[in-house]
């Protein structure tokens, strides 16, 4: 989803996708609020699990593969990684981050939250057949989000061996 930037992100998302192995991607451009984003791409999902990345996030190379038996095995049905906010001073400090992400993280312990952030978050395909997120939110709406989703009896938990930047 990409709310019509006027860089080429879209051009480098279509490329990095056309050259992966990763099948049933959908690029989506239209101008539209967080919320408003985030429920067209439940609308457009195609299988029993919907990721969302932000783009000012960075994540491990296995987080989205721990994120997905955390949320088999564990019942989890809203399942994030593990955050941590940095600044960048200098480009030379996002090479040493993307090493840090590729340190495998043996901490694989999944616990329940209140809430959680989409900025890096799976999600499965039952929760939004009950909840989406409000559209007239611009601030809280993932808080908003997951606090209707377990007031309707799903999981929200936080993977702790799952890194996200």
């Amino acid at each position: 989803m990409d709310g019509e930037s006027r860089d080429s992100t879209v051009d480098k998302a279509r490329q990095i996708l056309e050259s992966s192995d990763f099948a049933g991607y959908k690029i989506i451009v239209k101008k539209t609020n967080i919320p408003e984003a985030r429920n067209l791409c439940i609308k457009n999902m195609a299988g029993e699990m919907l990721f969302f990345l932000d783009s000012d996030v960075l994540i491990e190379p296995t987080a989205i593969e721990k994120l997905v038996k955390a949320a088999v095995k564990c019942n989890c049905h809203i399942v994030s990684a593990n955050a941590n906010s940095i600044v960048i001073r200098e480009p030379q400090e996002m090479w040493r981050l993307l090493e840090d992400l590729k340190r495998d993280m043996e901490d694989s312990n999944v616990v329940r939250v209140a809430s959680a952030a989409m900025g890096h978050t799976l999600i499965h395909r039952e929760v939004f057949t009950k909840v989406k997120f409000d559209p007239k939110l611009n601030l809280g709406e993932d808080a908003d989000f997951c606090i209707n989703a377990r007031e309707k009896g799903f999981n929200v938990c936080l993977h702790l061996g799952a890194k996200a930047l």
